[in-house]
């Protein structure tokens, strides 16, 4: 009986730790994402500005 609980255990970490891996490389992309949009509104927010400056 241990030996089934603690393959049963074994299995279910695997299986969590699997879960986790999956969990952060969409985090990762995610976030890669979000670092790619705020370039991008940065870079407009600098346009903006720079159109603005008087001459």
């Amino acid at each position: 009986m241990a030996s089934r609980t603690s393959s049963l255990y074994v299995e279910k970490e695997f299986v969590n730790h699997a879960d986790l891996a999956q969990l952060s490389i969409r985090h990762e992309a995610q976030f890669d994402d979000l670092r790619e949009d705020l370039k991008g509104i940065t870079q407009r927010l600098d346009r903006l500005l720079d159109s603005r400056k008087p001459t």
